[in-house]
């Protein structure tokens, strides 16, 4: 048998110090949990995406009773003839029977539109003014009604939701979820991706086809949006509708040998 030592052994010096450099280590160890975060925002999307659909549509429609206030006496004849259009564009292509959809007359210069909770649809009279045709208001609806039907307005604020929830417990900061406690901030989050936009677009050419057996006149209004796409009052648009070019080239295709009539605008919305 070895005989014990008579001192304990002296470990050998800078036998624990790693030979990196301590800024490298920290880098790696910041870049680990930033790729961390950046995976889980990415499923938690996903989760969100793939349940938000399964939510009842009569509760979303109570997320955004605000909303329910009638217009102004003024605007009343041209929010009924907008909602008329989106009721004949509904007859040709009905959705669930459940979803209700909800047109309201915005008033100014914007040239906008946009759908969001609860089937509620915004039209401009800046985009009005734009539109040469009834065909090419009726793209632009029609494309907001799809979004409806196909639950995007819920997708899209789900997702957003959870992202600034989580945003808000990582750094400890409420003003996100103070934004978040009215109507108007759940609005703001609303933004469609390029997928969801191709598939209303897709949507659309086919209620359109439907009710005027054509689709002429349908890329009307964004080849004006192309055209103008530099001055300020169509960045709200172009902001939440990318990709023009894509489109007006996915719709130009839908009208091959199709050379249809186009119907004017409601003397109301002129």
């Amino acid at each position: 048998m070895s005989p014990l030592p008579e001192r304990n052994p002296v470990a050998q010096e800078g036998i624990n110090a790693s030979e990196d450099h301590p800024l490298k280590e920290f880098s790696l160890l910041v870049a680990a949990v930033a790729l961390l975060g950046a995976l889980a925002i990415v499923l938690i999307g996903l989760a969100a995406k793939a349940w938000a659909p399964l939510i009842p549509f009569s509760l979303e429609e109570k997320m955004a009773g605000i909303m329910e206030e009638p217009p102004a006496q003024q605007y009343r004849e041209k929010q009924k003839a907008l909602q008329t259009l989106a009721d004949r564009l509904l007859a040709a292509s009905p959705l669930p029977d459940d979803i209700r959809i909800h047109v309201h007359y915005q008033p100014g210069d914007t040239a906008n539109a946009f759908a969001t909770l609860g089937g509620h649809i915004m039209i401009y009279q800046g985009l009005i003014d734009s539109i040469d045709s009834e065909n090419a208001l009726a793209m632009v609806l029609a494309h907001e009604i799809a979004h409806i039907g196909h639950r995007h307005p819920i997708q899209s604020l789900s997702q957003g939701l959870i992202i600034q929830l989580l945003m808000s417990a990582v750094i400890g900061d409420s003003r996100a979820l103070q934004s978040l406690a009215g109507s108007s901030g759940l609005i703001g989050m609303a933004s469609f991706s390029r997928a969801m936009e191709r598939e209303a677009d897709k949507q659309a050419l086919v209620m359109l086809e439907k009710l005027y057996g054509h689709t002429a006149g349908a890329e009307s209004f964004f080849r004006t949006m192309l055209e103008k796409q530099q001055q300020p009052e169509w960045t709200a648009f172009l902001q939440s509708h990318p990709g023009l070019g894509e489109r007006i080239e996915t719709i130009t295709q839908s009208q091959a040998g199709n050379n249809g009539k186009l119907t004017p605008l409601a003397d109301i919305l002129q």
